[in-house]
């Protein structure tokens, strides 16, 4: 998501995914069928996790949110990688 960056900083030649990491469609299960996410049928040779939410105060404020995004988000990113077996690097500050 855009939380913290910029849609107008994307890098030509980048795919970039606006999605939800910290969902359960991530690792393919799906309670209904229509929120299938397209990106699940292309193919990857690198995954770039930026998603999580850097800042302190966010995580003090709003927990859930922190939690959701910084640890299910990235063991969900992390599951895809393995299963699909994709290089995944994460950037963090």
């Amino acid at each position: 998501n855009y939380s913290t960056g910029k849609e107008e900083n994307h890098q030509e030649g980048c795919n970039y995914i606006d999605y939800d990491i910290s969902s359960h469609h991530t690792n393919g299960i799906y309670v209904d069928h229509s929120t299938y996410p397209s990106w699940r049928d292309e193919e990857f040779d690198l995954i770039f996790h930026m998603a999580a939410l850097a800042r302190i105060q966010p995580s003090i404020t709003n927990p859930h949110k922190t939690f959701m995004s910084n640890v299910v988000g990235t063991e969900n990113v992390l599951n895809m990688a393995k299963i699909f077996k994709i290089f995944f690097h994460y950037l963090y500050e």
